[in-house]
């Protein structure tokens, strides 16, 4: 995902703050889903309360939405199982609030996930 948001966006990889700067690698996401043709959304400010979603994106062609998650982490750093049941959770309190719609979750990293999270995510649909 990260090489793709590298040649979509046209930056430069080696720029050395990208893996510590979590508010850019968020917008640059928004970016490349609006890229994409989503209708997307950042809903939290400098990542305060965004109750564990970062964009919320509508795919027009089907009408789904997506809730994302950005996880801005140094390479070492892996994505764990916490963070893909932080997701699962936010899945069902969106769907409880908008009773009908069945949103799809997706976490976008800077680094790798941990086996377990990769097989939570698989096991649940999260992209």
């Amino acid at each position: 995902a990260m090489q793709l948001l590298y040649r979509t966006i046209s930056l430069d990889v080696s720029e050395p703050d990208l893996e510590t700067d979590w508010f850019r690698f968020e917008n640059m996401v928004r970016t490349l889903l609006e890229m994409q043709g989503f209708d997307a959304m950042r809903i939290a400010t400098q990542g305060r309360g965004d109750g564990g979603i970062d964009i919320i994106a509508l795919q027009k062609s089907c009408a789904v939405t997506w809730l994302v998650q950005a996880k801005c982490y140094a390479q070492d750093r892996l994505v764990g199982p916490d963070i893909i049941r932080e997701m699962l959770g936010s899945l069902q309190d969106y769907s409880a609030r908008y009773p009908g719609q069945k949103p799809v979750g997706m976490v976008v990293t800077t680094s790798k996930f941990t086996g377990e999270a990769q097989r939570i995510a698989l096991a649940h649909g999260v992209k």
